[in-house]
């Protein structure tokens, strides 16, 4: 036996969306393991294999008979936490951009099911500031995001409606798109209605000497958390549960020699960040001032037994949705005309909210955005006046449904759950 001091932050990780539920995927981005850049997370705790007592009888009171190995799934957990970052400018989705292979994007699709990470197009007639021509429509989606330059200025905006080359946008842009404007496509993220994807995760730790203690993480389900802490780094955190693992074992597999060099660029920031909520179509320049915001999309996982698959599993089904998809929390300053809501004009319980928060960072034709859409939002409960400070503020939740403002034509499968996305989540 040979014993050795290895330091647990010293690691690696790597994360790749399975092609077979299960089985460490390989290939092409995003199934082939990619690395990215962690925080003090774990992947280790209770990967155990389930040993199975045997009561068979027996003439001796102490016949002790040992256990049988039983399954892998009983307990294991991955969990994973990771700063919101900026895009590097050759990886925007221009119509000259090349998508990163960011770890972002794995666990995006994982959590909410649908991409699309398109190149971009540019402008070829500005008609207005809610619709203008594109040399080219092929790349883009009904209800994705987008960021259209105007004087000088990348603004986001979502595809409302496609026809021919003509593209319609909302909120409407600050001004009319001008010709060979860009028009970039954010990386966009929005739930499917058959959710059945799973990922695989390794982890290396790095040692001195000796063989380098590894972990290779199969059929792993779960949830994306997001934390928005004013003047801090925003965070995505992931946990999910495990089906199978190999580990930890020396497997080759994994390099723990070389830094990684994240697909993404620096950590942003919460600042300049702006919330809109608004009872008809969001005004570009009418923001809130808000104290905290969070939202929760959660998926509840249903594992497919087969007594015949290795641990007893064929695939996971997510079974989330109903009543309630998606849960938004938002603290403001108190505001006598909205707060009683039974007022028309405040925030009455049957009213309709377009919720969104968008956080930049840089300037220019590299500005980058984090957004997270409610597109279509209902009060859950009265506000609740709550003390900050010495001061009033109002905590309100709200409930979100199918988004109704995208045109919605003949489209099916992942185009037409764009298109009703009750949530979305873009970067770029």
């Amino acid at each position: 036996m040979t014993q050795r001091n290895i330091i647990s932050r010293r690691r690696v990780t790597y994360v790749g969306l399975e092609s077979t539920f299960g089985s460490t995927p390989a290939g092409a981005f995003p199934n082939v393991p990619t690395a990215g850049l962690f925080l003090g997370d774990d992947v280790t705790p209770e990967l155990v294999e389930e040993m199975l007592d045997v009561n068979d009888e027996s003439i001796y009171r102490e016949g002790a008979i040992h256990p049988v190995h039983g399954l892998q799934s009983s307990g294991g957990t991955v969990q994973l936490k990771r700063y919101l970052r900026t895009v590097p400018s050759a990886a925007l989705l221009t119509a000259a951009g090349v998508a990163a292979s960011a770890v972002d994007r794995v666990l995006l699709t994982h959590h909410l099911g649908i991409e699309h990470a398109a190149i971009g197009t540019t402008v070829a007639v500005g008609t207005s500031r809610t619709a203008f021509d594109v040399a080219s429509a092929a790349t883009i989606k009904k209800g994705t995001l987008l960021a259209v330059t105007i004087s000088g200025t990348p603004e986001w905006c979502k595809v409302t409606n496609v026809s021919g080359v003509t593209v319609t946008v909302t909120p409407p842009l600050s001004g009319t798109p001008a010709i060979s404007a860009v028009v970039r496509n954010l990386y966009s993220y929005a739930p499917a209605e058959q959710h059945t994807n799973s990922i695989t995760v390794y982890r290396g730790y790095v040692a001195d000497s000796g063989t380098e203690p590894e972990y290779i993480v199969n059929g792993v389900y779960g949830n994306c958390t997001f934390d928005f802490p004013v003047g801090q780094i925003p965070t995505m955190a992931f946990q999910g549960a495990v089906t199978s693992f190999t580990g930890p074992a020396s497997a080759a597999a994994i390099d723990t020699a070389t830094v990684v060099s994240d697909a993404l660029g620096a950590p942003v920031t919460v600042k300049g960040a702006k919330l809109y909520i608004a009872t008809t179509a969001i005004a570009r320049a009418t923001a809130v001032t808000w104290e905290t915001f969070s939202v929760e999309y959660t998926n509840t996982w249903e594992k497919v037994v087969d007594g015949g698959a290795a641990q007893a599993v064929a695939g996971v089904v997510n079974t989330a949705g109903r009543p309630r998809a998606v849960k938004c929390l938002a603290r403001l300053r108190f505001d006598s005309g909205s707060y009683d809501n039974a007022t028309t004009a405040g925030f009455g319980a049957d009213d309709i909210f377009r919720i969104a928060l968008v956080i930049t960072v840089g300037s220019g034709s590299t500005l980058s955005h984090w957004i997270f859409e409610i597109p279509k939002a209902q009060l859950t409960a009265k506000p609740k006046l709550v003390t900050v400070g010495s001061r009033l503020y109002m905590d309100l939740e709200f409930s979100g449904t199918q988004d109704n403002q995208v045109t919605q034509a003949s489209e099916t499968g992942d185009d037409l759950a764009r298109i009703i996305a009750p949530f979305r989540v873009a970067f770029g």
